[in-house]
């Protein structure tokens, strides 16, 4: 890594899998880049996720800081060839949004969210998620937990 004044700055990038009861549904078994526990040592939380199946993810919960999420076609030179079918539900009544096209979906603190589901992937999807939180340790309050 890097040396000098701000080597501090420069860190190996989280490459991993998602191990098996980590946040995700069953089946989740894509290449990612997450920080969910403090690595980045900052006030939010990272992942950065390849998807190229379809893919159904845990059910509707809510954040105590503020999460962007992005899609963008997997191809790296050109991330508005997107092909696929995902499904994002809204709010208490799970209102439901499909995404195709490359998209930003912007969710305030506290708004329930989820499930996501992967519907059809026929092009690999790049999906970025950032949670503002705390102390950049990723959380999921579960609706029930909100009362």
């Amino acid at each position: 890594m890097a040396e000098g004044k701000y080597a501090n700055c420069f860190k190996p990038a989280p490459i991993k899998r998602v191990q098996e009861g980590d946040h995700n549904a069953p089946g989740y078994n894509f290449p990612s880049i997450y920080a969910h526990n403090g690595e980045t040592g900052a006030g939010h939380t990272l992942g950065f996720h390849y998807m190229t199946e379809p893919y159904a993810d845990v059910g509707s919960h809510s954040h105590d800081g503020h999460e962007i999420l992005l899609f963008i076609g997997g191809n790296p030179e050109n991330i508005y060839d997107f092909d696929a079918e995902i499904e994002l539900q809204m709010g208490e009544e799970c209102e439901p949004y499909t995404i195709t096209s490359p998209t930003l979906v912007d969710i305030p603190a506290g708004l329930l969210h989820a499930p996501l589901t992967f519907k059809r992937v026929t092009k690999p999807v790049f999906f970025l998620e950032v949670t503002l939180e705390p102390e950049g340790k990723y959380k999921m309050i579960a609706p029930e937990e909100k009362k």
